[in-house]
């Protein structure tokens, strides 16, 4: 990208794919190798977890026979791009162990390579859906091969990243114990897994799986219901991607360690869609009673089972006070809500005579000894924290019925 406008077809594609559905600080477009070449056109790495992908554009030239066009289609969209892929992968595998964005600039670290799940894909555009895709292993494992239509639609339906790579991994498991499945579109396979409650039922036909199944799918009024349900979620992308934009530019006030702060924010983006929509909710309602008033603090536990504390801080706090408040908040929460890891978020819903604040912290305690018990008890007593607590721990569906 050059002056802000986009030079060709991929540039745009990668760059909406990162900024929309991973994140920023989690998606690396025209990632560096150490001598300077590109890697790929996208890495994802959100820690075990790496994602390589590579897009190439190529026309499907019909003025020679179709079988020709076919075959040269396929040579220059997809061949090349699994090979970049395997390039990619190959090199993280050899040399990398930081990620090197476009400009030079070190990003995140990688996971070590003994819990590095890497995910390989390729997306060819150009065909406008006329020739037939294959996921498969090419030589040198697994490649996800979709076009512009398909990617853009796992992207739609799995915009998190654990809704994603969850995917991926039981397509990869899928393709192993049944090489000879065949599919029409990835999109009624995708239809499949979320029908079957995110996983592919072992009793799927050993011919072709029809066609239609997405249509059907999304028109379900259930799942209707989940789309219009799921628009309170994305308060939680915004809470991210406006932490993970001051992790990147170093912009904190105290701590601005990239891999640091990364470590609290992934806990965050590991949440699901549907996690997102419960913590997006409660914390919409903490901020909405906050601010007439009503209440400090609000505590509620994640799906994946993270505990998390919400907290407006008093206007007069210097930022030690209320840092040491969000501190002993979140320990007190930690035996609330019986969990090993609390991430605290402090805010002032209104201004303050020093301006707007942000505070997070994460806590992590295994083990609950009786002795925190008694600690958490006798802060609570001295300070009445949650003495009328709000914790969130209603039963939500995925799929509301009506």
């Amino acid at each position: 990208m050059t002056n802000g406008k986009f030079q060709n077809r991929t540039e745009e594609f990668v760059f909406q794919m990162c900024r929309e559905t991973f994140l920023s600080l989690w998606s690396y477009a025209n990632p560096r190798r150490d001598q300077g070449k590109e890697l790929c056109d996208v890495l994802v790495v959100c820690e075990p977890d790496v994602v390589v992908i590579s897009v190439k554009d190529a026309e499907l030239n019909f003025d020679a026979t179709p079988e020709v066009a076919v075959k040269r289609w396929l040579r220059s969209a997809v061949q090349k791009s699994v090979k970049q892929v395997y390039g990619a992968d190959r090199w993280l595998q050899d040399h990398g162990d930081r990620v090197i964005r476009h400009d030079g600039i070190e990003g995140l670290s990688l996971p070590s390579k003994e819990s590095r799940r890497t995910h390989r894909i390729s997306v060819s555009l150009g065909s406008n859906g006329l020739v037939p895709l294959h996921s498969a292993d090419y030589g040198k494992g697994f490649v996800h091969v979709l076009d512009e239509r398909s990617f853009l639609l796992l992207m739609a339906g799995l915009d998190t990243i654990t809704d994603f790579v969850d995917y991926l991994k039981a397509k990869e498991e899928l393709a192993a114990s049944r090489p000879g499945l065949s599919v029409d579109g990835e999109e009624n396979l995708l239809a499949i897994y979320l029908h079957r409650g995110r996983k592919f039922p072992s009793d799927l036909p050993d011919g072709p799986i029809p066609g239609g199944l997405w249509n059907k799918l999304i028109s379900d009024p259930a799942f209707r219901r989940k789309v219009q349900e799921d628009k309170v979620s994305y308060i939680w992308d915004r809470l991210l991607e406006y932490f993970g934009e001051h992790a990147l530019a170093g912009t904190f006030e105290f701590g601005n360690e990239l891999t640091e702060n990364e470590v609290v924010f992934r806990e965050m983006a590991r949440e699901s869609r549907f996690g997102r929509r419960v913590l997006g909710a409660a914390f919409k309602t903490f901020l909405d009673r906050a601010q007439i008033g009503e209440l400090r603090a609000r505590v509620c536990k994640s799906i994946r089972g993270t505990g998390y504390l919400f907290m407006n801080a008093r206007p007069d706090a210097t930022r030690e006070d209320r840092r040491m408040e969000l501190e002993m908040r979140s320990f007190v929460a930690r035996g609330e809500l019986d969990c090993e890891t609390v991430i605290g978020i402090c805010v002032n819903v209104k201004e303050a005579p020093q301006g707007y604040c942000e505070d997070v912290l994460m806590l992590h305690l295994p083990e609950w000894t009786p002795e925190y018990a008694e600690q958490a008890e006798k802060i609570k007593e001295d300070l009445g924290f949650f003495a009328k607590p709000l914790v969130s721990r209603d039963h939500v569906d995925e799929y509301p019925s009506e």
